[in-house]
């Protein structure tokens, strides 16, 4: 009785694959991250990476960040869900704080975009990313002027990074308890129609980072202010 109850009902006994099955045909984006060095030893991938965006990567003159492994979702998961993107910041300034990300990084030849730039094009149907250099040829790290989304664009620097415009401090955009959604007690409104990132913001978890506006500052809320910065068509350019 028991051998058949799991083959008939696996998602009931089997969490991944529950939730795999609440993701499915919804528009949800797995978050992953790469490294940028390698213990002795230690496998340069774990888990499942998402699809890469389109294109040649190898063939790009640009200063692309190019880890050597990463940590990925389990593979039932990625495999549920509609994209994924990197939420690691290599390029943290000397002095710890979060000014500037890249929104791609080159990985065994192939290009994967950071959280921020899957979650845009998800929002945008634009599924095809394009760079723009000024002058146009030869194409060049320094010429890189922007990345074209769809009908969006963002500045970029050499390293495919943008600087973070931030909104303001910790809290400009809303906060819903995670306790609140799961009991049914959340407002909805704040919810429907729009772009949830789902993070932590227990100090425990160590999740928060310095950033010019504050410290501490939740991580999670890095990644909402490059979105918001990306669809508004206001990223910063050094």
């Amino acid at each position: 009785p028991l051998r058949a109850a799991l083959e008939q009902s696996p998602e009931r006994w089997d969490t991944d694959l529950a939730l795999a099955a609440a993701m499915r045909g919804r528009r949800v984006v797995m978050g992953t991250v790469f490294k940028q060095g390698l213990r002795d030893g230690e496998a340069a991938g774990v888990g499942a990476l998402g699809p890469p965006l389109t294109g040649d990567g190898e063939s790009l003159p640009l200063d692309f960040v190019t880890p050597r492994g990463f940590v990925g979702n389990v593979g039932v998961l990625q495999a549920a869900a509609a994209d994924a993107g990197f939420f690691d910041n290599p390029l943290t300034d000397a002095d710890g704080v979060y000014r500037r990300v890249p929104v791609v990084q080159r990985y065994e030849g192939e290009l994967y975009p950071s959280l921020a730039l899957a979650v845009t094009r998800l929002a945008m149907n634009a599924e095809a990313v394009a760079f723009e250099f000024d002058p146009p040829e030869p194409p060049t790290a320094l010429s890189l002027e922007r990345m074209h989304i769809g009908p969006l664009s963002a500045r970029l620097d050499r390293n495919v990074a943008v600087y973070v415009p931030y909104r303001g401090y910790q809290g400009s955009f809303p906060y819903v308890s995670a306790a609140d959604v799961i009991e049914g007690r959340a407002d909805h409104s704040l919810l429907r129609g729009r772009i949830v990132l789902i993070g932590t913001t227990a100090p425990g978890l160590l999740d928060f980072r310095v950033t010019p506006i504050e410290n501490p500052f939740a991580g999670v809320e890095i990644h909402a202010n490059i979105i918001s910065a990306l669809l508004d068509n206001r990223t910063l350019q050094k």
